[in-house]
């Protein structure tokens, strides 16, 4: 990281500006009741027993995702829950947790 804001100024001022808001009780709080927020919702959300398997798996991909990288685009949630395979959620599940950064996850979706 600090060859990255030693170079840039424009990423050392976002950066101070992350670790300031990490710092800041309030803002710990929100983020706390967003991830609170994010796991009822996810964890809440199922229907029929197929489909409510595969989405329950999707939502369990989707919360692994929030919690390591807190922002998962619109676009790979879609994607996520328009998936029935069962064995590719598993395999995908394993990946959320493994994987490096949301865009080498993002790219075993396409």
């Amino acid at each position: 990281m600090a060859a990255l804001t030693e170079n840039s100024p424009i990423i050392r001022e976002a950066y101070e500006e992350m670790q300031r808001f990490y710092a800041n009780p309030e803002t710990q709080d929100k983020a706390r009741e967003r991830r609170r927020f994010l796991v009822d919702y996810y964890w809440g959300m199922s229907s029929s027993k197929a489909e409510g398997k595969a989405e329950g798996k999707a939502d369990s991909i989707v919360f692994i995702l929030c919690e390591r990288f807190q922002i998962v685009p619109q676009d790979v949630q879609m994607k996520l829950m328009s998936l029935m395979d069962i064995e590719q959620l598993d395999h995908l599940r394993i990946l959320a947790f493994r994987c490096n950064s949301l865009e080498e996850f993002a790219s075993h979706l396409r």
